[in-house]
């Protein structure tokens, strides 16, 4: 499909003499788009020349609409916590965010893609406000909601913010 895809594949096999889980799409005869995952090696002949490349091919297409369908997920999902006026967010288990809305974002001063991987106290730090993690750690402890509970501290212009807050 992309003719460049082919050209860089090559350029790979000269340089390194393989390629591993290289990706990318083919037209098939019906006219459908496959993704393919390539892993092969190249064979020389005497003189080092590149005779011809052997490994094995998969076709990834499921795959790659199961990664895009995420992917939308994802996005129509931040896009609707955004428009939301309140605090929304999710960590991990090493409470680390892997979601925030922009209305968060803003309290801390950042992009929300920007806090993807932080904890609290890596955004809160910054700006010399703090906030311990204590009730997210009840939560993954007990596996259940805190129910509604008060909660302050100051954002990145030092202002004092109460909330109501439910952690679950």
């Amino acid at each position: 499909v992309h003719p460049e895809a082919r050209a860089e594949y090559e350029r790979l096999m000269q340089r390194d003499g393989m390629v591993r889980e290289y990706e990318y799409q083919v037209r098939a005869r019906d006219g459908t788009v496959l993704w393919l995952s390539d892993s092969a090696s190249a064979v020389r002949s005497e003189s080092g020349e590149v005779v011809r490349y052997e490994g094995t091919v998969r076709d990834i297409t499921d795959q790659k609409r199961a990664e895009d369908a995420i992917a939308e997920g994802r996005r129509l999902l931040q896009m609707v916590i955004d428009t939301v006026p309140a605090v929304i967010n999710v960590k991990d288990k090493q409470l680390q965010y892997v979601l925030m809305n922009r209305y968060m974002a803003g309290i801390f001063g950042i992009e929300p893609q920007d806090a993807i991987g932080r904890t609290t106290q890596d955004l809160m730090s910054r700006y010399g406000a703090a906030k311990t993690d204590e009730n997210d750690k009840r939560v993954l402890a007990g596996g259940r909601e805190l129910g509604f509970y008060e909660e302050e501290y100051k954002d990145s212009a030092g202002n004092m913010r109460q909330w109501l807050v439910n952690k679950l």
